[in-house]
């Protein structure tokens, strides 16, 4: 397979090896989840296959990886879903063993989100990842807010009664499109939430488990608020503006907790951004606790 890109070794050090960039190849993922794991232990992070094989990411037609002397060094995967809306491109997940890695993995995704019209770009990093950080900031990235992971200890605590007037719809009923604008209002002050296509929504909210996901309408049939669960993670939670403060989202928490307890679940977990205060607090009154590092998300102007 011929490489995307090719770095030359540097002047003056002509026994540096060079690296190289190509498509996506499956059978690299289980030692670059061993590099991973070994950069943010004790905190693994499993499941990078899946995050560069997602819908998001082209099913990794939008990914690449790094070699450098037939070992892979490291990978990058971007999201530009929302770009002609928000502008803002993603770089994530971005894996790298050194800083010259990252360097050059970062350079790729400034190249494709800029050729894709985004007007700013965002990578996040553990602190543990002090090869990126390091290249970030070179690339002239600034730190803008943390993602927060926070675990939920189950029984949920507090009231699982939905206000009058709102009903949950079989996922068979869902109207996609009225789905999305529902998505697109309650995260248009969320960072890092780009609004999907209908097919990629479609296709992602399809993974989740239906068992305990949710989606919320009124009376006229209009969406008011969702939750989207996979395993024992929380995907997304949005509740519409004028809903908001009612306690809606800590019951749909109630009744997602007392379902996976009784299959046995100790906890949920979910990311929040440290700018959305409404979230924090509520992750927080629910007798939520960080449980990983915090990351940092860095943008860059591409203007």
């Amino acid at each position: 397979m011929s490489p995307l890109v090719l770095c030359s070794p540097r002047p003056h050090h002509p026994t540096v090896p060079t690296i190289t960039l190509t498509p996506l190849q499956a059978a690299a993922l289980p030692a670059l989840q061993q590099l991973r794991d070994d950069l943010l232990a004790p905190h693994a992070q499993p499941g990078l296959a899946e995050e560069l094989t997602d819908v998001a990411r082209g099913h990794g037609q939008h990914a690449c990886l790094a070699w450098c002397r037939g070992q892979a060094v490291g990978c990058a995967g971007w999201v530009l879903q929302g770009v002609e809306q928000d502008g803002c491109g993603y770089g994530a997940p971005l894996l790298a063993a050194d800083q010259e890695v990252a360097s050059l993995l970062i350079a790729r995704v400034i190249a494709v989100a800029s050729e894709a019209g985004a007007k700013r770009l965002r990578i996040g990093s553990f602190a543990a990842e002090s090869a990126k950080q390091a290249a970030l900031l070179a690339a002239g990235f600034v730190p803008v807010f943390e993602f927060v992971h926070w675990a939920l200890p189950l029984p949920i605590a507090g009231t699982n009664a939905l206000p009058a007037g709102l009903r949950s719809l079989p996922y068979a009923e869902i109207d996609w499109l009225a789905l999305r604008a529902c998505y697109a209002q309650c995260f248009q002050q969320v960072p890092n939430a780009p609004v999907p296509d209908v097919d990629a929504m479609q296709e992602e909210w399809s993974a989740a488990d239906w068992t305990v996901s949710r989606v919320l309408v009124d009376e006229q049939g209009h969406y008011q608020a969702f939750l989207l669960v996979s395993g024992e993670e929380v995907d997304a939670v949005g509740v519409m503006p004028a809903l908001q403060g009612r306690g809606l989202a800590a019951a749909l928490y109630a009744q997602a907790g007392e379902a996976l307890l009784r299959r046995g679940v100790s906890h949920l977990h979910a990311m929040v951004a440290s700018s959305n205060g409404a979230s924090m607090a509520l992750h927080e009154r629910l007798g939520g606790y960080e449980h990983l590092p915090r990351r940092t998300v860095y943008q860059l102007s591409l203007c």
